[in-house]
């Protein structure tokens, strides 16, 4: 079995046993095969990368509508980069309009952004695009979701509920590649009971 077609329940153990978090890096799922041991940042990296790239132009539901649009400025290298990839920054949930003088006018951002942030995460989606597109050949779509990807995804030591730890895994396993990260390492990995009792002999 590869990871993506393993079960994420066990009908003779208790919910509360199922899973848990290592050192708040890793989630742990106990499944019959073994042990199921997930990187939560590389695997919402992951997430967030396919939810990005996969999102629609005119899909205005990623996206959440500020009642009171606000006025962002930036420095001239950033605004002539933010003008260059507009439609592309738009098509990723972020409802920006040019005002002039440096500014661009923010009407709506993409799900996950939080208030009081926005200007500062599109400063890091910009700095990361400008690092990874100059080392990666791929196309701006692809560089701006991962940059995306980076800024927005849960980190190492963030403590997980429950039921994050599940949604996360369930949703990494509908990923088209799960078991890689953005970076290419392994994003989960199978610890088999059968490796263990072999360490055991």
């Amino acid at each position: 079995d590869t990871p993506s077609e393993l079960p994420l329940t066990d009908q003779n153990s208790n919910a509360q046993n199922l899973r848990f978090q290592l050192n708040q890096e890793f989630i742990i799922h106990r499944i019959p095969e073994g042990l199921l041991i997930i990187d939560q940042q590389a695997a919402h990296e992951r997430i967030l990368y396919d939810r990005f790239l996969n999102r629609k132009e005119d899909d205005k539901g990623g996206s959440q509508q500020d009642l009171f649009p606000q006025t962002l400025n930036f420095s001239s290298s950033d605004f002539n980069l933010l003008k260059e990839l507009e439609p592309d920054i738009r098509a990723l949930g972020f409802e920006i309009r040019e005002f002039g003088g440096n500014s661009f006018v923010l009407h709506g951002t993409p799900g996950g952004v939080e208030k009081g942030r926005e200007k500062e995460i599109l400063e890091q989606v910009l700095e990361q695009y400008k690092n990874y597109h100059s080392v990666f050949s791929t196309g701006i779509r692809e560089s701006l979701a991962k940059s995306m990807a980076r800024s927005l995804s849960i980190k190492k030591g963030k403590l997980l509920t429950d039921s994050e730890m599940r949604s996360l895994t369930e949703d990494l396993l509908l990923c088209e590649k799960p078991s890689s990260g953005l970076d290419g390492k392994p994003c989960m990995s199978l610890l088999k009971t059968e490796d263990l009792r072999e360490r055991f002999k």
